[in-house]
């Protein structure tokens, strides 16, 4: 009897481990992309038809695709396939716009789960990026006792996008294809269509009735807008208007203004020892290294050599050597204080006083003039044309460099301040 039971018992032991190895699932789906075909060309904007078989031994949790690049990240959009069959035909459509997308080799990623196992298949593509171009410029401009943002579309048609009756301070962010625009009689943070005009949204009051907003930065790495206010803060307002990751500074910095790094921001301000230039870190607002100067800043700008600029309250020009802590200032022989300031081609800066246009190149201790004029007010950069932009008096005028020739010019009616160049991406 005893020698039944324990024959019963390794039995049922037996099947039990018999039927766990039939339960265990290590068979992955099997898939066949049979759309698109192998280095189809695709200028964008395309769409394309994704298609193909998958089938599993036992069930299909869950389909999806879209186009990745040769790293395998992600680019665009991913399209899941809602109906689930095993075995599953399909044919969808994948939009190829994103405007991150960049021309060169990609696949087009087919990922199906049966919930144990995962298989991934590809067909690879050349993909022609859609092309960065010039849109216009965007100005403010003073008429009548009221500040205006005023767009100089690529015809040379004016477009008045916004009145505001006490400043105004603005950005663009090319990526989004939008302007954005602080009114500072109300502290309201707004954002426009740049083809259209029609606002995308508003935010009435950012900040309490006694702070002051002291500058406003699209930051280009994380698609947002920054605000720099008096709190001391940094503001970040994403694309569809919501804060976020609000950044508070040192309790005894009265902020002056600031310029946005990958990774960092710089901060000038006026603290209890002196005029201080801070890198801090975007995320924590932590001060990773600093420099005390000692003029106040009023314009920051960076070279790729990690130089970074400072126009002082006297309109002199400073250079920070930021990886050796390093700085020294460097002759304008301009009689006139700098008004503005612009980097170009990476290691150039481009200054203005009223009178003349200025030159300086890295770990240079000079900047000669170039050109002069009469009335100079602001000065931009357009990197896919390589020419500047300078507004003189009412006109603003186009210059290609090396060597520099004037290329044309618009008159917009009287001057035009904060120039700044519209790209579609």
């Amino acid at each position: 009897m005893r020698l039944l039971s324990a024959l019963g018992f390794w039995v049922t032991l037996l099947l039990g481990f018999v039927s766990c190895k039939e339960d265990v699932d290590d068979v992955p789906p099997r898939i066949v992309i049979t759309s698109p075909e192998s280095d189809i060309a695709i200028i964008m904007p395309d769409t394309i038809t994704v298609a193909g078989e998958v089938e599993d031994d036992k069930e299909l949790e869950f389909v999806n695709f879209g186009l990745v690049n040769q790293d395998l990240v992600q680019a665009g959009p991913r399209i899941s396939v809602t109906s689930i069959n095993n075995p599953l035909d399909f044919s969808l459509t994948l939009p190829v716009t994103d405007l991150d997308i960049e021309t060169g080799p990609h696949f087009v990623e087919v990922f199906a789960s049966d919930g144990n196992n995962d298989t991934r298949a590809y067909v690879e593509v050349q993909v022609t990026a859609i092309p960065r171009e010039y849109q216009g410029l965007l100005f403010t401009q003073e008429q009548l006792g009221q500040e205006m943002a005023l767009i100089l579309r690529e015809d040379g048609t004016l477009f008045t996008l916004y009145t505001g009756s006490n400043g105004i301070l603005t950005t663009s962010n090319d990526r989004w294809n939008s302007i954005v625009i602080l009114d500072e009689e109300n502290n309201s943070l707004s954002s426009y269509d740049a083809d259209s005009g029609l606002e995308n949204w508003s935010i009435p009051s950012i900040i309490g009735s006694q702070d002051e907003i002291i500058e406003l930065k699209n930051d280009p790495y994380s698609r947002s807008s920054r605000v720099l206010t008096s709190v001391p803060s940094i503001l970040n307002f994403n694309k569809d208007g919501l804060a976020s990751a609000t950044v508070s500074l040192d309790a005894e910095w009265s902020p002056l203004l600031m310029y946005i790094d990958p990774d960092h921001i710089w901060v000038a301000s006026e603290t209890p020892s002196g005029y201080r230039v801070s890198q801090i870190f975007k995320a924590s607002g932590f001060e990773v290294d600093f420099f005390i100067v000692p003029e106040r800043p009023v314009q920051m700008e960076r070279l790729s050599t990690d130089e970074l600029i400072l126009v002082d309250s006297n309109g002199d020009i400073r250079i920070l050597e930021t990886p050796t802590g390093g700085q020294y200032g460097i002759d304008t022989a301009a009689e006139p204080p700098v008004l503005d300031c612009i980097v170009a081609q990476g290691d150039v800066a481009y200054f203005i006083t009223s009178e003349g246009l200025y030159r300086y190149s890295s770990s240079s201790f000079l900047a000669p003039l170039i050109y002069s004029g009469t009335d100079f007010h602001s000065l931009s950069y357009d990197d896919l044309g390589q020419r500047l932009v300078l507004s003189e008096g009412s006109s603003i005028g186009f210059y290609l460099l090396d060597p520099l020739q004037n290329a044309g010019s618009v008159d917009v009616g009287s001057a035009a301040s904060e120039l700044r160049v519209l790209f579609n991406k």
